[in-house]
């Protein structure tokens, strides 16, 4: 999950991960909540799982990352063998 969470509202983490026929499929989504802490997005942390898993995982691999104003969701499927 990417932006956290804050005690005084809903915060709604959601995570599946399956394994079947060779393949391991995660999805992960998260409401966006506003916190009082001011934050920097650098994009890094994303950059970096992105690159990995072309060198691990090359033509074995999909990442879908979809961002709204409410929500972060992240979607990825891996070939296992």
């Amino acid at each position: 999950f990417k932006y956290g969470v804050n005690p005084e509202i809903s915060s709604r983490i959601g995570i599946d991960l399956s394994i079947t026929d060779h393949q391991l499929s995660l999805t992960v989504i998260n409401n966006k909540v506003q916190n009082n802490e001011q934050r920097i997005k650098s994009g890094t942390g994303l950059t970096n799982a992105q690159k990995r898993l072309k060198l691990v995982y090359p033509a074995m691999h999909k990442l879908v990352l979809q961002d709204s104003n409410q929500n972060f969701n992240v979607k990825l499927t891996l070939q296992l063998a």
